[in-house]
């Protein structure tokens, strides 16, 4: 049970970094790096306004492309030339104000202060969150200027996750990354287990 919740919140702390703009124009790439017990990664992002573009290897390639301006997110697997259409809610993270609303039932918001994380001004805000027996703090930097959270951590009594966004270089990027590749076939996702 603790496996699954903490798995539960990871998953969630992940969608809080990846999709998680406040509105900045932000034009840039970066390498993301997670680390974490079991669960070590880099990868690749690409942001242009509210359009991101996530590539992870994780045993194989996968490519996320969020495109709120046709209110979808494809998963795409390179390997096998296909991709699934994915609700941008499935992924959305705290800026879904009902998993902000989550956020207020299990724990309490507190500003912790400002940091510079790679080179960026962040306000840092930390989160005390209880769940049943488990206690948890997630914390988070956000860059005003990138419109980003650059940094985000979830400390549990043994073990800590952070995701981070590093090597980040404001730059163009061309709008045809963020688009679905030609050739591959549309795959529906199973259904989601109960429970």
């Amino acid at each position: 049970m603790k496996r699954r919740i903490s798995h539960r919140l990871m998953l969630l702390v992940a969608g809080v970094f990846i999709f998680s703009g406040i509105g900045a124009a932000a034009e840039f790439t970066a390498d993301m790096i997670q680390t974490g017990p079991k669960v070590d990664y880099k990868g690749k992002l690409y942001v242009k306004g509210d359009k991101i573009r996530q590539e992870i290897t994780k045993g194989r390639k996968q490519i996320v492309i969020e495109r709120p301006d046709l209110k979808l997110v494809w998963s795409i697997y390179p390997e096998e030339k296909i991709y699934m259409k994915v609700t941008d809610a499935i992924i959305r993270g705290i800026d879904d104000p009902r998993a902000r609303e989550r956020f207020k039932q299990i724990g309490k918001e507190q500003p912790a202060g400002n940091q510079t994380i790679n080179g960026y001004a962040c306000t840092k805000r930390s989160w005390k969150l209880v769940d049943g027996k488990i206690r948890k703090t997630l914390t988070e930097w956000t860059s005003a200027k990138l419109g980003r959270i650059l940094k985000i951590q979830l400390q549990e009594v043994a073990s800590k996750w952070v995701i981070e966004y590093k090597n980040i270089k404001v730059e163009e990027v061309s709008d045809s990354v963020f688009e679905l590749p030609t050739g591959y076939k549309l795959v529906v996702p199973p259904p989601a287990p109960a429970g």
